[in-house]
């Protein structure tokens, strides 16, 4: 179990210190390499899930996309793996802060100076990963996290987060058919709900847009007046 596995070692190197985030497809581990001391997220596929072919190559993915993506507002990819007995795991750059969901919840709706400083970055990310070839298919203000800046003069980095339901676009931008509905309702673009549909960049945009509406109003702009 996930509290069995506290104080435990994978791959040899990074021990399990406590848990910080519970996802659909995994479990979020605060965590120590312990050859260099740097703490480290660790992200394990949920029990039981792993022996699904299909779900762990989408977990996967996670890493192959993300850390494709050289972009200061995009999570690092640092690890990546599978132990004998099943486990598959991700490591990423361990942050601290919260979500923009929970800063909205906390403190009300951004201002314009606020939304431009927040959200400009993450667009030019989210270009990035286009440009590239991939689409997010699942941006939500729960997956944009403010973490305090490591840089000096920088009191805070927006990062975008788990590329793991992400699907390469194939090349010169024909988009990938969809094989199930994936993504979070209130963000997503009307043909995520269409078997066999095909997403594209515009898919993400249609869900910025969402986010933009709830950060300046506080509100979902499907349950707006």
């Amino acid at each position: 179990t996930d509290q069995e596995r506290l104080g435990t070692t994978l791959a040899e190197k990074y021990r399990l210190d406590r848990i910080v985030g519970r996802g659909g497809m995994g479990v979020v581990f605060a965590a120590t390499h312990l050859w260099t001391g740097r703490p480290v997220a660790v992200k394990l596929l949920l029990p039981g899930l792993a022996d699904d072919a299909g779900l762990v190559k989408r977990f996967l993915r996670e890493a192959r996309a993300a850390a494709g993506l050289r972009h200061p507002n995009v999570v690092d990819v640092l690890d990546m793996g599978s132990e004998p007995d099943g486990t598959v795991y991700l490591v990423l750059e361990m942050l601290v802060g919260e979500s923009l969901d929970a800063v909205i919840e906390r403190q009300g709706r951004l201002t314009l100076r606020e939304l431009a400083a927040w959200v400009v970055p993450v667009c030019d990310a989210v270009g990035v990963a286009h440009a590239q070839g991939v689409v997010h298919r699942d941006l939500k203000p729960e997956n944009l996290f403010v973490a305090r800046a490591r840089r000096r003069g920088v009191p805070f980095t927006v990062k975008v987060l788990d590329f793991g339901i992400a699907k390469a676009v194939a090349d010169n931008a024909t988009a990938a058919k969809v094989s199930r509905t994936i993504g979070s309702p209130l963000w997503m673009a009307p043909e995520q709900a269409q078997l066999g549909a095909r997403l594209t960049p515009a898919t993400d945009v249609w869900a910025l847009g969402l986010i933009v509406f709830y950060l300046l109003t506080g509100k979902y702009f499907w349950r707006a007046p």
